[in-house]
């Protein structure tokens, strides 16, 4: 055991330094992207469901929507498949999908008329403090950063949602549960400066000739922009009938994907710049999506012998309080969102910050002295954080011990008659425990985090062995619930950062058998001895962790 884990973290250190050597040149260089949803018809009965459900998805603060006029198309097919990329592909080159958000960033009128004022308001939207200064140290005013949305047409996507798989089972008791996969096709319009350069000639003036207007019209028309794609995610998940059935896995379906997406398209990561520390903060926010536990990676800039600058990664850290800075930035009263540093080396003012999503999961394996199982695999999902780094973590773990033919025979022979040991050793036992909990993450430096935490859960005793199960009495009719010995556990773990996402950890702790099951008390009652079944007892756990 002590070899598995030290080829782990050697494993874990040598793609943690393989990341190392990719060079980033990040840029602190976001613009607010815009987006159309468009869903995907299969003609069946469940069109208008889907269709509905992802018009109630709250679709966050992070895009600017182009309310096109196609948000549906038809692809027919069974549902029970995806219809891939290659037909939504061609659904999309058979529409004007370019043409409908050009038209619409220029609110371009049934006339041929448009107007630069949607484009204008979102170039001041999308403006942070330091460009309303330098507009006023530039002396051309603030009012000319609406000329900037002219650079936003080019962050115009199109995300296409098919839902498929669309299916219904029960459990024992009856509870109806729907599972749903959603499958994203994200498409960028091709927007270039000669496509810009169209638009201009063909726009209409109040004074136009009526000649001149049908000439602008037929010259816009001709206007070809296409569709890129970009990037493609699935994502399957479930809901009960009970939490909303279908439209609620539909509108889970899409957060997660979302998710995905943006770990895919580079120009969906926030970037920006560290204005203060003590607490580390920046000007985002809510209309850039930022969430608590949202993961950015800082970069320090710096020039190689020929001047060219290059960006070299100081460590991670996660969102933690997040200001609500919707509105136009003022230059200076645009409020800071908060940071707590996870890893890294000192991170300072000035260092860009990158969004680099991650799903908060922590995925351990352990080895355990004493306890209910020496191997162990513990999941932790982080619920939050807040800026003096105190975490609340969700926990679930999983532990597996087995005792061999040989093995019972050792411990409990001396107990038997010498004729009772027939059959003895031909099976074995195994035990399979579970527990669910909860940790309170105390962090004294950002390298090392101290975690008590409390559990409760079960564990089930599988019997191998024909010898025991006869005189063990395992054909009782008890319940799978009785038959589990429930216990509750407490404890402290200390997790130390390696090479961050790689951590190394120590665990100790006590577990309390609560109940003792059917299936312990009549193996302890046929063996005379309570070597099989499991008391109260104190463990010490080390391993290694990885956070994804």
């Amino acid at each position: 055991m002590k070899k598995l884990f030290t080829s782990l973290a050697l494993c874990g250190c040598l793609v943690v330094s393989a990341q190392e050597k990719v060079r980033e040149n990040v840029q602190d260089d976001y613009k607010r992207n815009s987006l159309s949803i468009i869903v995907v018809d299969r003609g069946d009965n469940y069109d208008d469901t889907v269709f509905e459900a992802v018009r109630s998805i709250n679709l966050g603060d992070k895009f600017d929507l182009n309310l096109i006029p196609t948000n549906r198309i038809t692809i027919s097919g069974n549902r029970a498949n995806t219809v891939g990329g290659i037909e939504v592909g061609k659904a999309v080159n058979a529409s004007d999908l370019g043409k409908e958000i050009l038209s619409y960033w220029f609110d371009r009128q049934a006339d041929g008329t448009m107007n630069a004022k949607r484009l204008e308001q979102r170039g001041n939207y999308n403006a942070d403090d330091q460009d309303v200064l330098n507009a006023r140290a530039a002396k051309v005013g603030p009012e000319s950063l609406g000329d900037t949305g002219y650079a936003l047409v080019s962050g115009s996507y199109v995300m296409i949602l098919d839902y498929s798989g669309i299916t219904s089972s029960k459990n024992d008791k009856q509870e109806v549960s729907w599972s749903v996969t959603t499958n994203a096709y994200v498409y960028q319009i091709d927007y270039s400066q000669d496509i810009e350069a169209q638009v201009i000639e063909a726009w209409v003036y109040e004074d136009d000739t009526p000649e001149a207007i049908a000439q602008k019209n037929e010259a816009y028309d001709k206007i070809l922009v296409g569709m890129s794609p970009k990037a493609t995610v699935s994502y399957t998940t479930s809901a009960k009938e009970a939490d909303g059935g279908v439209r609620a896995a539909i509108v889970e379906g899409y957060g997660e994907t979302l998710l995905r997406l943006e770990n895919q398209i580079p120009a969906w990561n926030v970037t920006t710049a560290i204005a203060k520390r003590n607490p580390l903060r920046a000007k985002i926010g809510t209309k850039e999506g930022v969430k608590n536990r949202m993961r950015f990676r800082a970069y320090l800039v710096k020039g190689d012998k020929n001047g060219n600058p290059y960006t070299v990664p100081k460590g991670y850290i996660r969102a933690t309080t997040v200001a609500d800075n919707r509105g136009m930035a003022t230059g200076q009263s645009t409020k800071f969102t908060e940071f707590y540093q996870i890893s890294g080396g000192k991170i300072d003012e000035g260092m860009t910050i990158k969004q680099k999503n991650d799903l908060g999961m922590g995925v351990s394996l352990g080895y355990k002295v004493g306890g209910l199982a020496p191997y162990n695999l513990t999941v932790d999902y982080l619920a939050s954080i807040n800026t003096k780094g105190f975490s609340h973590y969700g926990l679930l773990n999983i532990g597996y011990d087995m005792f061999s033919g040989s093995k019972i025979g050792d411990k409990v022979g001396k107990y038997l008659d010498a004729g009772d040991l027939t059959g003895l050793t031909d099976g074995g036992i195994s035990y399979i425990n579970f527990g669910i909990g909860y940790g309170f993450g105390i962090r004294p430096i950002r390298h090392v985090e101290l975690m008590p935490f409390i559990m409760g859960g079960g564990d089930y005793m599988m019997n191998h062995n024909d010898f025991l199960k006869e005189d063990a009495g395992e054909e009782t009719e008890d319940s799978f619930s009785k038959k589990i010995a429930w216990y509750g556990n407490a404890g402290l773990r200390v997790n130390f950062n390696v090479k961050y996402p790689l951590q190394l950890f120590i665990q100790a702790d006590y577990t309390l058998l609560i109940e003792e099951g059917s299936y312990y008390k009549a193996f302890n009652d046929l063996l005379k001895v309570g070597d099989l079944g499991h008391k109260n007892s104190f463990g010490i756990m080390a391993g290694v962790k990885w956070t994804f």
